[in-house]
Formats: structure tokens, C-alpha cells, sequence
């Protein structure tokens, strides 16, 4: 599924870095934690957020803890993007051949679900 993700991800535009951290969104997060969970310095993820920010993907707001912390958050184009890159996988992998519609639009659904901050579909 990584190789299809890449190729969704390139013809949507991105790199398969911000398309990375676009998954990763499913809430706000402080940049810290995006680049603790793709494995990367916290200056490269300043980069990819510079880019995904002149893209009109995420805004950068304090925290509400503590104003020195950066989240992101993903804007409506954001939103639309990163349904719109799972949904593009999900209907075109071949790992998921074996699913019958029925079966790919369930586990779409159980995928938003998971990745939903409040546990319901976005």
C-alpha cells in the first residue's frame, strides 16, 4: 500500500513526506510529535509544514498549554486532501483486491473512524 499511497500522493501534488504528515492529522498535534512519529528532525517538519501551509493544507496555532508550542491543524482543503488521499488508495491498492466493495467502503469507514479525534467520521 506504500507504493500506491506514493503514487496518490505525487499526483495530488505532494511529496510523499507531506502526504505523511497529512496522515498523521487527525487531530491537532505539535509539531514535535509529527516529527517524533515520522522518525525525523523537528526542522525538517518546520519545512514540510512550510510547504503544506502555502498549499492551504494546515495552520499553525499555539497551544493553549503553552504559546511557545506550535499545533497543526489541518484547514478544510487539509481535510478534503487527506480523505481524499485515503480514499484514492484504498480504491485503487491491490492489497486490498480480495474486498469486495462492500468490504473496502466498511473498512474506509472503520479507517475514518479510527483516525477521527472524537471517534466518529469526519
Amino acid at each position: 500500500m506504500n507504493e500506491e499511497f506514493e503514487k496518490v500522493a505525487v499526483d495530488a501534488g505532494l511529496t510523499m513526506a507531506e502526504a505523511g504528515a497529512l496522515r498523521r492529522l487527525s487531530a491537532p498535534i505539535s509539531m514535535r510529535e509529527v516529527a517524533d512519529t515520522m522518525g525525523c528532525d523537528a526542522s525538517y517538519v518546520t519545512l514540510l509544514t512550510d510547504g503544506l501551509e502555502a498549499q492551504g493544507l494546515v495552520d499553525r496555532v499555539p497551544d493553549v498549554r503553552d504559546r511557545r508550542i506550535k499545533q497543526l491543524v489541518l484547514t478544510a482543503k487539509g481535510r478534503r486532501v487527506r480523505r481524499a488521499l485515503t480514499g484514492k488508495v484504498l480504491a485503487t491498492s491491490p492489497a486490498l483486491v480480495p474486498l469486495d466493495e462492500a468490504e473496502r467502503a466498511q473498512f474506509l469507514e472503520l479507517l475514518r473512524r479510527l483516525e477521527a479525534p472524537d471517534g466518529h467520521c469526519t
